[in-house]
């Protein structure tokens, strides 16, 4: 029997904005993301969390987030911030992106919401790059779902699978 349980599958094309909801509940303290995607624009990838009301948490400088860019062509890099309206890290893709993204206790009303990353993406077909990274909300609301968007262009596709991670005792 497997510890991972398929909860939501989200497809989409031709949107700059995608929110999943209703994915995250009391019956796992761990999920595991598997999103993939392609964009024409190069755009960055964002990420807000939704709350149990069913909005986006996009105010108040509550995200903290760390990112290492493992640039094939170039140094590497860092992106982070602090006390920030959005998460980070997932990447832009010219020509194709996949992210394994875990977030542990999100529906907890008593403690952070944490996320941690592996990505990969072509940026240009000569510019590949990898990256890990971990975020946080700084907020003790239960979280319920996500929220992907990008400002510029639409993505060309956009699938989330989202599973939750059984612990046996």
């Amino acid at each position: 029997m497997s510890n991972l349980r398929l909860i939501n599958e989200t497809n989409a094309s031709s949107v700059s904005s995608l929110t999943v909801d209703n994915i995250f509940s009391a019956d796992f303290d761990i999920y595991k993301m598997i999103i993939d995607n392609d964009n024409a624009g190069n755009n960055v990838m964002k990420m807000r969390l939704v709350n149990s009301s069913g909005s986006p948490v996009s105010a108040g400088g509550l995200y903290d987030y760390a990112n290492l860019e493992l640039n094939a062509s170039a140094s590497f890099g860092e992106d982070k911030n602090t006390n920030y309206n959005e998460m980070r890290g997932l990447y832009e893709a010219l020509e194709g992106n996949s992210a394994v993204v875990y977030f542990f206790n999100p529906f907890s009303n008593s403690s952070y919401t944490f996320r941690l990353h592996q990505a990969q993406s072509f940026y240009t077909t000569n510019y590949p790059r990898g990256g890990k990274g971990i975020a946080v909300l700084k907020q003790t609301s239960s979280i319920t779902g996500i929220q992907i968007y990008q400002t510029g262009s639409a993505f060309s596709y956009l699938n989330i699978r989202t599973y939750g991670l059984r612990v046996d005792s």
